[in-house]
């Protein structure tokens, strides 16, 4: 496997702060925290802004690509719609009693999957947000992955558990990957935060991070190879406790694993992982981020917080007005 080169591009300061990202062809979609959504193009290497969805009325905590510029998203107060062109399709209001955590659209683009807070997944049809099946798993649900075959699903949640279930939401094989829950005191720490199918779904990447304390949290970013059945293949810790969670990832096209992980403010990282040892290849330093797409080959797209992001509102402006934080869209290219 070559080592893949990283180079930032001009990055794109968003007028709000966002939640997450999503992609399929052309197109991207970020999730604020105002639940409107903003679509991107991608147009010779440059995104180009093609408009909003509207309608959510917590925080967009999730979105999905189908076909034909239909995006679907979700938000922390248990709604789900679906926009097309921007207008809305279909709305779900109070499908979940609370957090819709992560979506997918099945690769054939009629399906999409809704992974809660409630440990229950949801199979909706893409085109009209009907209910085709519910399956309690019994976690907080927080990675969710279709196989390209579209087969069958991955469900990841708080304690460290993958479910798969087929297309039709009959639950397959259940199996625990250690080292991504603790508990700390009353607090409950960890989760499996991402998951992707690999080339021929002959491998499932699970990351997220071994935990080292509550609180102000810390914890040490980790990513494991997975055979469709659970063995593990390989697995790696992606720095230490300072660095945090592994929170999106994508296979590359040619066969490694990008992931992007961020810690304490002010720092994160995307990997290229070797899907032959679970090891980092290549890395690039990225300031709080939390979102990524694969432009192609040889371009991806990194959500981020602002450098200098405040919490707490101590970071003041030139009028001494606090300062909102806000979200950056940056292109990255791969060569």
């Amino acid at each position: 496997m070559k080592t893949a080169v990283f180079k930032g591009l001009k990055p794109l300061n968003l007028d709000s702060q966002m939640a997450c990202l999503a992609s399929r062809g052309d197109l991207l979609a970020a999730g604020g925290f105002d639940g409107v959504a903003r679509l991107f193009r991608l147009e010779s290497r440059e995104l180009k802004e093609a408009g909003t969805c509207s309608g959510l009325s917590g925080w967009v905590t999730c979105l999905a690509c189908g076909e034909g510029g239909l995006v679907a998203g979700a938000d922390s107060q248990g709604n789900a719609m679906a926009w097309r062109g921007g207008k809305p399709l279909w709305s779900r209001k109070a499908l979940s009693p609370t957090w819709l955590r992560k979506a997918a659209t099945s690769p054939d683009g009629a399906t999409l999957a809704l992974a809660g807070r409630d440990g229950t997944l949801r199979l909706l049809a893409m085109d009209s947000g009907a209910t085709r099946a519910e399956l309690p798993i019994g976690d907080d649900l927080m990675a969710l992955a279709w196989s390209r075959d579209g087969k069958k699903l991955a469900v990841g949640g708080l304690r460290g558990g993958v479910t798969i279930v087929g297309a039709g939401g009959a639950k397959q094989a259940s199996f625990e990957v250690p080292g991504f829950f603790k508990v700390v005191r009353l607090q409950e720490v960890g989760g499996i935060r991402v998951l992707e199918w690999g080339p021929g779904d002959s491998v499932l990447a699970a990351a997220g991070a071994e935990p080292v304390t509550g609180g102000f949290v810390e914890a040490i970013p980790k990513v494991v190879l997975l055979a469709p059945g659970g063995k593990v293949l390989h697995e790696s810790k992606l720095g230490t406790e300072k660095d945090g969670f592994a929170l999106a990832g994508a296979w590359h096209p040619e066969g490694w694993l990008a992931l992007v992980v961020s810690g304490q403010p002010g720092s994160g990282k995307l990997h290229q992982v070797d899907p032959g040892t679970g090891k980092p290849a290549g890395s690039l330093a990225v300031v709080n981020p939390h979102g990524l797409a694969l432009g192609g080959a040889d371009l991806a797209f990194v959500l981020t917080t602002n450098a200098n992001s405040s919490g707490n509102g101590r970071v003041k402006d030139d009028k001494g007005g606090y300062r909102a934080n806000h979200s950056v869209l940056s292109g990255i290219t791969i060569s």
